[in-house]
C-alpha cells in the first residue's frame, strides 16, 4: 500500500473510473470535493519523484555535488538540487542525465523538464530545525531586508527567479560556520 494515503485514494478514484458504474460518478463527485485536481496530481507525482530521488541518492551514497557535476558540469549545485527536489526545471539533456544516474523511467524523465508546482513546504512555520532557522530569519531581519533593499533601490522586489544563490563552509576556529550568497536582480514595481 502506498504511504500517502491522496495517492493511494487518487489511484483507486482513478481505477473505478476506468472501469464505470455509479459508484465511479460518486467517487469522481467525491474526488472534485476532495479537491483532487490536476495541480494536486503534479504536485503528488513530482513530490514522489523527489522521494525516488532522496532514496537511490541514499542507496548509491551521492552527494548533491557529485550528482550535479554529473548531470550538469559547471551548473550551480543548487539549482539541480532544488530542481531534483521538485522545485526547478532542468534541460532535457539535464533530465536525460539524471535519469542515467538514477535509474529513471521515460515518464520521470520528462517530469523534470515540465514546470513544478513551487513552494516545497507545508503552511506554517517549518518544523524542520534548519529550515527554520530560515523562517526566523526572515521573521527577525524580513522588514530590515525591505527597508534597506528598497532604501537603495527604490519600491521593488529582489527576483527570485532572475537568482543565483552559493553556499559555502567558512572555517572558524569557534565552529565552522555556513555563508549563504543571493544575488536576485531588482524589480521595481510598474505604475500604471
Amino acid at each position: 500500500m502506498d504511504a500517502n494515503p491522496v495517492l493511494s485514494a487518487r489511484k483507486i478514484l482513478r481505477s473505478l473510473q476506468e472501469r464505470g458504474g455509479g459508484i465511479a460518478l460518486a467517487l469522481t463527485l467525491l474526488g472534485k470535493t476532495l479537491n483532487f485536481d490536476k495541480e494536486d496530481d503534479e504536485m503528488a507525482d513530482r513530490s514522489a519523484l523527489s522521494s525516488i530521488i532522496l532514496e537511490k541518492k541514499l542507496a548509491n551514497k551521492l552527494t548533491w555535488q557529485a550528482i550535479a557535476a554529473e548531470i550538469a558540469p559547471g551548473a550551480s549545485p543548487i539549482f539541480i538540487t532544488a530542481a531534483l527536489l521538485g522545485q526547478m526545471t532542468l534541460t532535457t539533456d539535464q533530465a536525460a542525465a539524471a535519469a542515467k544516474v538514477f535509474d529513471l523511467s521515460p515518464e520521470q524523465q520528462a517530469l523534470l523538464t515540465v514546470p513544478p508546482y513551487r513552494g516545497s513546504l507545508p503552511p506554517g512555520p517549518p518544523t524542520d530545525p534548519l529550515i527554520y532557522r530560515f523562517y526566523e530569519l526572515i521573521q527577525v531581519y524580513g522588514t530590515t531586508f525591505k527597508e534597506l533593499i528598497q532604501e537603495e533601490f527604490g519600491d521593488g522586489i529582489m527576483s527570485a527567479i532572475d537568482f543565483d544563490m552559493q553556499m559555502e563552509r567558512q572555517p572558524d576556529p569557534k565552529g565552522d560556520r555556513v555563508k549563504i550568497t543571493m544575488s536576485g536582480k531588482f524589480l521595481p514595481y510598474r505604475r500604471y
